[in-house]
C-alpha cells in the first residue's frame, strides 16, 4: 500500500523491540528504490542504542545517480554497520562472483577472518577486478546508459496501460501486472519472442502478479517493448 517504501520511524520502533541483526538492501531488490543516507544513519544510530547490528547490501549502488552520496561505505560512522558491495553487477562479470565487505567493528572482523576460507578470491577474479575497477569511465558510462534506457522503458511500458511500474534507480524494474495477467502467463506469452522475464512471486510478500524486468541494451529493450505491445489483450492463465 505504500509502494514498498522504507519508513525509518516504523523500522526504528521495531528495532527497539530487540533484534540481533537488521538487513537492509540499498538500492532495494527487487524494487530498485534508493534510500537516502540520512535515513540509514538514523536507523544505524537507533540500532546501535539497541545493540543491534545492521547489514546493508549495496550491491547495485554504482548504478544509481546519487549512489556514492547515499552510500555508507566511505564513512560508516557506526561500529554496528556491516556493508556489502558487489563488483559483478556494475562490471558485468557475474561468473567471477566477486564482492567485498566493509566494517569498522574490529572484533567482528577478527572473528570473520578466523572462520573464513584461506583463499576467498581466485587469481583470475582478483586480476580482473584490479583492471576493471580502475576504469571509472566505464562505470560512469554504464550509469548514464542505464539511466537513459530505464527512462525509455518506463515511458513505453506506461503507455501499455496494463501494468504498474515502481520507481527505480538501477538496472531493473519491478512491475505489477493488471487485467488478470499473471507472471507465469506473461512468461508464456513472451517465450515465442525469445524473451525470459523474472517471475517475482518468489520474492517475500510478492504474489503471482509481479515480474522484474531487466534494463539492458537499446536493441534488447526495444525488442521487449515491441513484444509486449503485441500482447494487446492480457488474459488470465
Amino acid at each position: 500500500e505504500d509502494d514498498f517504501s522504507l519508513n525509518p520511524d516504523e523500522l526504528i520502533l521495531e528495532i527497539q523491540k530487540g533484534y540481533d541483526l537488521v538487513v537492509i538492501c540499498n538500492p532495494n531488490n527487487p524494487t530498485g528504490a534508493l534510500y537516502p543516507r540520512a535515513d540509514i544513519e538514523r536507523i544505524a544510530a537507533a540500532a546501535a542504542e539497541s545493540k543491534t547490528r545492521v547489514m546493508i547490501d549495496e550491491s547495485f549502488m554504482e548504478f544509481t545517480e546519487d549512489g556514492e552520496d547515499n552510500s555508507m561505505i566511505k564513512n560508516p560512522g557506526y561500529d554496528n554497520l556491516f556493508i556489502l558491495r558487489s563488483l559483478t553487477k556494475i562490471l558485468a562479470i557475474p561468473g567471477l562472483r566477486l564482492g567485498y565487505a566493509v566494517s569498522s567493528d574490529r572484533d567482528l572482523n577478527r572473528e570473520i577472518n578466523s572462520r573464513k576460507e584461506p583463499w576467498t578470491v581466485n587469481v583470475l577474479a582478483s586480476k580482473t577486478a584490479m583492471v576493471m575497477a580502475e576504469n571509472q569511465e566505464y562505470i560512469d558510462n554504464t550509469r548514464i546508459t542505464v539511466k537513459a534506457e530505464r527512462e525509455l522503458m518506463i515511458k513505453n511500458l506506461n503507455s501499455l496501460g496494463w501494468m504498474k511500474i515502481y520507481p527505480s534507480g538501477v538496472n531493473y524494474l519491478l512491475i505489477k501486472l493488471s487485467s488478470g495477467m499473471t507472471a507465469e502467463g506473461l512468461q508464456k506469452e513472451l517465450l515465442p519472442y525469445r524473451i525470459m522475464i523474472r517471475d517475482g512471486s518468489n520474492f517475500p510478500f510478492l504474489d503471482e502478479t509481479f515480474v522484474r524486468l531487466a534494463v539492458k541494451d537499446r536493441e534488447s529493450n526495444i525488442h521487449l517493448i515491441e513484444s509486449l505491445r503485441k500482447i494487446t489483450q492480457p488474459l488470465k492463465f
